[in-house]
């Protein structure tokens, strides 16, 4: 039997979430395929756990399906963090798939 969860599902979150997955695979060197892997499946799980929370009433067992699937994602995403990978090789990749490679973010001037 599904535990109850009557709150409703974070899709926000979920889909914020999402992002940030798809920015760490793009910022993953592919010749690692073992956690590129791991982030793919975690990110089809989060869309079907969002998809499948949007189609169901909060309380049902669709939605408590959706919690399930989102809590299993989270307790699992240590498997496809690399501590070493800075946030601006993230922000860089997922700016590349937006605009391609001509903008670069330049650093913050320091304040006078």
């Amino acid at each position: 039997m599904l535990p109850r969860r009557d709150e409703p599902f974070p899709v926000e979150a979920c889909r914020d979430l999402l992002g940030l997955l798809r920015a760490l695979y793009r910022a993953t060197p592919a010749d690692d395929s073992v956690r590129r892997n791991r982030m793919k499946e975690r990110g089809k799980s989060l869309r079907i756990a969002s998809d499948l929370a949007q189609k169901s009433p909060v309380g049902s067992v669709g939605a408590r399906a959706a919690w399930l699937r989102a809590e299993e994602v989270c307790r699992h995403l240590g498997d496809v963090v690399d501590i070493f990978l800075p946030a601006t090789k993230m922000l860089d990749a997922a700016r590349d798939a937006v605009v391609g490679e001509r903008y670069r973010v330049r650093p913050k001037r320091p304040e006078r």
